[in-house]
């Protein structure tokens, strides 16, 4: 019976259709005179012998021009007689009707600024959906949104992670500004890694990954240091050195290639203690997301990865302080109103407290060891943040970070055996730091355009001096050899920058925007030892002197231009887009380089709980990181590109899909592949120091461009990423299945060979337990295949291509060796409770808890006895380590 009735309907609807079809198109010859359109109609109708029903105030006051038609279609004269009216031709059972077009209903904005109720802090990536019309959109960096919509009746519904929903119904009937507060949940018991099915449907459009802050400060952390990069590195797809020391290394990427942004402005080193923690201090994070792939047009300048930190903005409704204090360093925090919702303020700082033991202890090993010396290393953090609103279109901002750390060390020894002392001496020194100090303007032109233009000033200052002196006498015989080098990198930027974005529809976001910067490199190095002819005056009696007597180092002056244009578009509710172009201009040594760099993202979405997605993205990089390929202390310099040195470029294709099943079960699976060309690294057997004299300059063309050497990079992967939520239990599991290679001219005589982070599998599980309101169990356990390295085999007797007077080394295959695999476990047990205006968190737990010795590197050790005697050392730097945390907080 169903299908009996449809095919009636449809037989019906082909008999209208075709009756339609008939009466105008039936063909006529008349000549209609210049007049009234009630005159033409009725001519019409009359020599025609037409049914043409119309109401006479439709046509009243309407004329037209004369008309001449010969053998022409009903419908076609018709179209001409009414052609600049707002009447249109309608056909039912033969007849004509004459009715007038409705106009399309009126397109109205709604745009405001979603916040924190408690705090007045913008919301990034609120969701806000329209119910009725099924779309929606997101807040961008500072909180604002907007949407264009019919006018009449709509619901607006607002929801954040973490936040109640909040509901609005109203009638538009005119351009509203909407500004939206969310209430916290409040809620301890499960941290939720979902979103709502209404959200993830009309999500940006991009694959941005966020990072779930609350999730980051209730796992265990080093020493009870909640961090971002280690929180990161639970993500498929992203990871550290072993326990960090190395950088981050994202689908296959060099450390350089990763690009971090701190409100906006490009940080150089991200790390403290040479990569064991981030300067990204946990209270002062507002809001931060990471970018693997498919990125959007408005990043650029680095190769594998985005990390786009957003720092808080400060409370401006009331006073709120924060302290805390763990076995690394102890944090403080203080935000406020300036004036009382129109501007506020924040401060934090962070600082090491372990110093004074670190070199009490180490002084009391190399004293029972039979030497002299210790060991002192700091870091700090200071973050500062104001801005102020001019009436309800113009907001400023000003922001500042500044970080250091700094690491000394120092040995000496003696021995005396058969008429024989020996001595020998040691000591180390490495300082760097980063400073920003940024001005922003948001500016919004209008209820769909927004603006955002900033200055900043940043800069980030390395320096290294590494020395070793060893001294042997017999009787009137001295035999004295020294080796002293001396690095220091020095990078100055000012920069420019204007991006814009414009909201023509809901489902429409264009975004554009340029910027212009001042790039100053000054990078150097010094070398020499005993038989260097100036060595005694920089060395005396064991000691390092007169260094601050050299000259400058000469300054590397580049210019660069950027400009972006992005278009998001939402087709459907099913198909939505992110297409884009990026270009770049860099000029340095009278030599400029332009790169275009397309950016393609697309998504399906036929389901609430189903999407798949494909991305296209060209990146292109204009600056290189050297790093000595010895081992020993970071020796990385910053240098750009040159003449004969071309920008790194990266082409990444990604195939993905995310899912969600029933009871709280949630999934992602992606496939890449990344090519890298013009990658850069030392030939085989070179590095900073060319000879045994004395080298004093700053690192350019001339210089270091002979040691190195250009090649391409591949990477391969498929990253599954799976969560589930259940009553007061959640888990995850993140697992990299990846294949990395290098290929460089002058290294491994041009073969293939292994990326120095080339992990085969990576695993990292994640549980947590909310055992009742206050309390908390927090568990990771993370593996992976161990680094391949490359082993010394044996020396020999005679001049390397890039030494004189040092016995050559012959090395294994590059990366031909593989060390033990890392596995660890972490866990940490949670207690807050709240009294007051006071809300207390204490934190007890153990970091690598069965003891897991996982390599770092291995060095070479030389027998004090026999000098040329040495050996390969498996060194390990994590044991078994309590993590302990107190923090309090005043709101």
């Amino acid at each position: 019976m169903p299908g009996r009735l449809t095919i009636f309907v449809i037989c019906c609807l082909l008999t209208s259709w075709v009756q339609a079809q008939d009466v105008l198109s039936q063909r006529i010859s008349i000549q209609i005179p210049e007049g009234s359109l009630d005159q033409a109609l009725y001519q019409l109708i009359t020599e025609a012998r037409l049914n043409i029903s119309y109401n006479n105030d439709l046509v009243e006051d309407l004329s037209v021009k004369g008309l001449v038609a010969r053998d022409r279609p009903v419908g076609e004269i018709l179209d001409e007689l009414l052609r600049n009216t707002n009447i249109e031709v309608q056909v039912i059972n033969r007849q004509i009707l004459l009715v007038m077009v409705r106009p399309p209903p009126r397109q109205y904005t709604i745009s405001g600024t979603v916040e924190d109720r408690l705090t007045g802090e913008p919301m990034i990536g609120a969701n806000i959906y329209l119910p009725f019309l099924l779309t929606g959109t997101s807040t961008n960096n500072y909180g604002f949104y907007s949407v264009t919509i019919p006018e009449g009746r709509h619901r607006v519904m607002v929801s954040y992670l973490g936040y109640q929903t909040v509901i609005k119904d109203l009638i538009l009937d005119g351009d509203v500004k909407l500004d939206i507060s969310m209430q916290s949940d409040g809620a301890l018991a499960v941290i939720e890694v979902t979103a709502s099915p209404d959200s993830t449907r009309f999500q940006s459009g991009t694959p941005e990954t966020p990072l779930d802050l609350r999730q980051m400060n209730m796992l265990p952390s080093l020493g009870g240091e909640p961090d971002l990069i280690r929180f990161a590195s639970l993500q498929p797809g992203i990871q550290t050195g072993t326990d960090g020391f190395g950088g981050v290394h994202v689908r296959g990427g060099n450390a350089d290639q990763n690009l971090f942004l701190l409100d906006g402005v490009p940080v150089y080193s991200p790390s403290h203690a040479v990569g064991m923690l981030s300067i990204f201090d946990s209270p002062s994070i507002r809001s931060a997301s990471v970018y693997k792939g498919g990125f959007p047009a408005r990043y650029g300048g680095r190769l594998s990865s985005v990390f786009d930190v957003r720092m808080k903005e400060g409370n401006n409704k009331s006073m709120q302080a924060e302290a805390s204090l763990g076995l690394l360093s102890a944090k403080v925090a203080l935000e406020g109103p300036i004036d009382q919702e129109s501007s506020s303020f924040f401060i934090s700082g962070r600082r090491t407290l372990f110093d004074p033991w670190v070199k009490s202890f180490t002084s009391y090993v190399n004293q029972e060891a039979g030497r002299e010396g210790f060991t002192d290393y700091a870091f700090y953090d200071i973050n500062g943040k104001m801005n102020f609103r001019s009436g309800n279109n113009h907001r400023f901002y000003v922001s500042l970070y500044t970080g250091n750390d700094s690491y000394h060390s120092e040995e000496a020894r003696s021995v005396r055996f058969s008429g024989l002392a020996v001595n020998d001496k040691a000591q180390s020194d490495l300082v760097w730091g980063n400073t920003i100090v940024a001005f922003r303007w948001n500016w919004l032109l209008h209820p769909q355009w927004f603006l955002n233009t900033t200055v900043h000033s940043s800069s980030f200052r390395f320096s290294l001096l590494d020395f070793y002196e060893y001294e042997e006498t017999d009787q009137d015989i001295r035999n004295r050899q020294f080796d002293l080098t001396s690095f220091s990198s020095l990078i100055q930027d000012l920069s420019l920058k204007t991006a814009g974005e414009y909201h023509p529809t809901t489902n429409h976001t264009i975004r554009f925007g340029a910027s212009l910067a001042r790039h100053r490199f000054q990078p150097g190095v010094l070398a020499l030892d005993e038989n260097s002819i100036d060595g005694d005056l920089f060395v005396r009696n064991g000691r390092v002197q007169n260094l601050d007597s050299l000259p400058a180092y000469p300054v590397i002056q580049s210019l660069e231009a950027d400009a972006f244009v992005e278009d998001q578009i939402q087709f459907s509710p099913s198909w939505s887009a992110n297409v884009g172009l990026y270009a770049n201009y860099f000029y340095v040594q009278e030599t400029g380089y332009v790169s275009l760099q397309p950016r393609l993202f697309l998504r399906y979405q036929p389901r609430e709980t189903f999407g798949i997605h494909v991305s296209y993205a060209v990146m292109t990089q204009n600056l290189h990181l050297l790093t000595n390929s010895g081992l020993g202390l970071p020796t990385d310099l910053w240098v750009p590109v040159t003449g004969n040195i071309r920008p790194l470029q990266a082409n990444q294709i990604e195939a993905g899909m995310t899912f969600a099943f029933d009871k709280g079960w949630e999934g992602n699976l992606s496939a890449y592949s990344k090519e890298m060309e013009h990658l850069l690294g030392f030939k085989d057997g070179a590095n900073f120091l060319v000879n045994g004299n004395v080298i004093q300059g700053g690192i350019l063309p001339g210089y270091w461009e002979d040691f190195v050497t250009t090649g391409t990079g591949r990477s391969r992967g498929i990253e599954v990423g799976l969560s589930k939520t259940a009553g007061r239990w959640s888990s995850s599991l993140a697992y990299t299945l990846a294949s990395t290679t290098r290929q460089l001219d002058e290294v491994n005589s041009g073969r293939t060979f292994p990326f120095r982070y080339d992990r085969r599998h990576v695993l990292n599980l994640t549980g947590q337990w909310q055992i009742n309101k206050g309390l908390s169990l927090s568990s990771v356990w993370t593996y992976s295949t161990g680094n391949p390295i490359t082993l010394p085999l044996q020396t020999f007797n005679g001049e390397s291509p890039y030494y004189t007077g040092i016995p050559g080394i012959i090395y294994s295959e590059r990366n031909g060796y593989r060390m033990r695999d890392y596995h660890r476990l972490d866990i940490t047990l949670q207690y807050r409770y709240s009294q007051g205006r006071f809300s207390h968190l204490f934190e007890v737990g153990v970091f690598n808890l069965y003891n897991r010795r996982n390599p770092l590197f291995v060095k070479i050790r030389e027998n004090i006895y026999n000098p040329q005697e040495r050996q390969l050392v498996e060194v390990s730097l994590m044991p078994i380590l309590p993590i302990l945390r107190y923090q309090i907080k005043f709101q």
